[in-house]
């Protein structure tokens, strides 16, 4: 298991969730949680679905059919994002999609 760097991977299965007391890597995908959002621009609204970015270990908004759960999409956004000036990431709340 290893973190993503490829924007928009369809291989991706999971959100990173630490490892485990024997050090196994934990991945979260299904249920609801928090996952950290990369800005790559617009404003995030509620039902906005998230993809892989390629920086490691940060999801991005959803751009190719924007309204339409593909392949690729790792979670759904469960609260508005207003971007502050100079802002790079956040965690945010989600519903994980990949189960």
């Amino acid at each position: 298991t290893q973190l993503c760097t490829t924007a928009d991977s369809n291989r991706v299965f999971g959100v990173y969730a630490g490892l485990d007391a024997f050090g196994f890597a934990l991945a979260l995908s299904l249920g609801t949680g928090w996952i950290l959002v990369e800005n790559t621009g617009p404003n995030l609204v509620v039902g906005d679905y998230l993809v892989s970015s390629a920086t490691p270990g940060l999801a991005k908004r959803q751009t190719i059919t924007p309204d339409f759960r593909t392949r690729s999409t790792v979670a759904q956004i469960s609260q508005d994002v207003n971007w502050a000036p100079g802002e790079t990431q956040r965690q945010v709340g989600c519903r994980y999609l990949m189960g």
